[in-house]
């Protein structure tokens, strides 16, 4: 299971949680490239495990645990569902909205 979350929640948590800011950024600019992902999949397909991509942003616990437990009995296989680059590159140090 790879769980994500929206950037920008991810980038208010990390700051709440008084972490420093490159961190925050290597934390927010993760989520954005799929980086969790992308080293799921490098490291499980090949050995013919599973990988199921789960967006967590704005969803209660329940209901998220819930899909956990139906793709695991029903060995469900789903990712590249979320994509956060293109609406949030400019939150990387190396990026800037209005250069799109």
């Amino acid at each position: 299971m790879v769980l994500r979350c929206n950037p920008e929640i991810v980038k208010d948590r990390l700051k709440k949680r008084n972490y420093s800011k490159d961190k925050i950024n290597e934390n927010v600019e993760g989520e954005i490239l799929d980086i969790c992902l992308i080293e799921s999949l490098e490291r499980f397909q090949k050995d013919n495990i599973l990988v199921y991509e789960i967006d967590t942003t704005n969803r209660d616990i329940d209901s998220i645990v819930y899909e956990i437990i139906e793709a695991i009995d029903n060995k469900r296989v789903k990712y590249g569902v979320v994509n956060w680059l293109e609406d949030y590159f400019f939150m990387m140090d190396c990026g800037n909205k209005n250069n799109f």
